[in-house]
């Protein structure tokens, strides 16, 4: 009995293991597969089982699942309640509900779950993720017309991990789109897509973006490079799922609009994997 247990424990952490590894390669739906295994297998309540439900909250929402992301980060918080060695676990659960509440077009609630997610990191002590977080909140702060709170609650450049500095101008793109400052939302626009080394798991952000920027160039009159980045936007948002660039579209819902017909094409399939930041931005070199 005793060998059986510890060879069901040595397979619980490799399903982990290879669930953790897999999602920062962007491998999400075999990501998401040993996390469940990790669920299914850990004794019910245990520090295994509760870390099995949030990363596959984690993996679900960068797969732009919104739905599913909201599914196990409740059941996650639900027995989190109470419990001891999992505080470090629950602000990536609380970012995943922002995350999915984004994706379906749920913009305050998403506010809400950012902020818990900010001040979670903050407690951990992972200030480079509190950037991060800080990123999503003042996006979706701009994005319902509240600039102003955006730049307050958006940490500085200084405080993102260098690899990911890249969601600082996102942010800043959606905040100049607010402000209607379309000439600065191209440029920090330009600048968050030509960043190198962009993580697969961002991709969806990379989406978000060129909405934006085709949104302002269309406002400056260049139609043209508008419907470059429309397209851009699409094929980014390919692997995560229409529901990833419907928040963005002005006429979701409706018949005819001109980005809600172009961005269609991303219900389509087929993979959309850039592996240059240069790629990302059209006509950027």
């Amino acid at each position: 009995m005793g060998k059986e247990v510890e060879a069901l424990f040595e397979d619980v952490h490799v399903h982990a293991e290879l669930a953790h590894v897999l999602q920062q390669e962007g491998r999400w739906a075999e990501a998401l597969h040993h996390a469940r295994r990790v669920v299914a297998l850990a004794p019910r309540g245990s520090v295994l089982h509760l870390w099995g439900y949030a990363k596959a909250a984690t993996i679900a929402a960068d797969m732009g699942r919104g739905q599913l992301a909201h599914r196990f980060a409740t059941v996650y918080l639900a027995l989190a309640r109470g419990a001891s060695g999992v505080e470090q676990y629950t602000p990536w659960v609380q970012q995943a509900m922002g995350i999915a509440c984004y994706q379906r077009g749920r913009f305050r609630e998403a506010i809400a779950w950012y902020r818990r997610a900010v001040q979670g990191f903050a407690r951990c002590g992972l200030t480079e993720q509190v950037a991060v977080a800080s990123s999503m909140l003042a996006f979706n702060l701009a994005r319902i017309g509240r600039p102003q709170r955006a730049r307050a609650c958006l940490a500085d450049r200084s405080e993102f991990p260098e690899s990911r500095s890249y969601l600082y101008d996102s942010a800043m793109t959606a905040i100049h789109m607010a402000e209607g400052d379309h000439e600065l939302a191209v440029s920090s626009g330009r600048r968050a897509l030509t960043a190198s080394g962009r993580r697969s798991f961002d991709f969806a952000d990379a989406a978000a973006v060129a909405l934006l920027v085709s949104r302002a160039l269309r406002a400056l009159g260049a139609r043209r490079e508008a419907t470059a980045f429309i397209l851009s936007a699409a094929r980014f948002a390919v692997r995560q799922r229409w529901e990833v660039l419907a928040p963005l579209l002005p006429n979701r819902g409706q018949r005819g609009g001109d980005m809600a017909r172009e961005a269609a094409v991303s219900r389509g399939r087929g993979s959309a994997h850039p592996r240059d930041g240069a790629s990302l931005c059209p006509g950027c070199g």
